[in-house]
């Protein structure tokens, strides 16, 4: 086993929120796969998959949600949904909510892709 292999697997212990299933089955691919296998595209869409996962988690969604409660809390102030602090944080909250369902999109590519080269492989 190598550094690398013993780094995400503790990652994968050490995870424990929403997403770390989805992490869990990302990296146990990634790792059990061949690394110099002639299916590389496989292995870089897997890639991508995680790196998107990890920026969804880490990154795009706690903006957004940051986002949307500050949309919120401004909702209740005087001038309401008139106000220009409102608008944007509405403007960000849609610029984050978007990031996240394409990172979310591409992420279910990913699976799809993955899910079709392990039926291939099997028939």
């Amino acid at each position: 086993m190598c550094i690398t292999e013993i780094v995400l697997m503790s990652f994968l212990l050490v995870t424990s929120n929403n997403h770390s299933n989805s992490l869990r089955v990302q990296i146990a691919t990634m790792l059990k796969m061949p690394v110099l296998s002639d299916k590389k595209q496989v292995q870089n869409v897997l890639l991508l998959s995680l790196i998107m996962t990890l920026a969804n988690l880490f990154f795009l969604e706690p903006r957004t949600t940051e986002t949307l409660m500050k949309r919120i809390e401004l909702e209740d102030m005087p001038g309401g949904k008139s106000s220009t602090k409102y608008k944007e944080a509405t403007d960000s909250f849609l610029r984050y909510h978007a990031l996240s369902s394409i990172a979310n999109l591409i992420c279910l590519c990913g699976a799809v892709i993955h899910s079709m080269h392990l039926a291939t492989s099997f028939v």
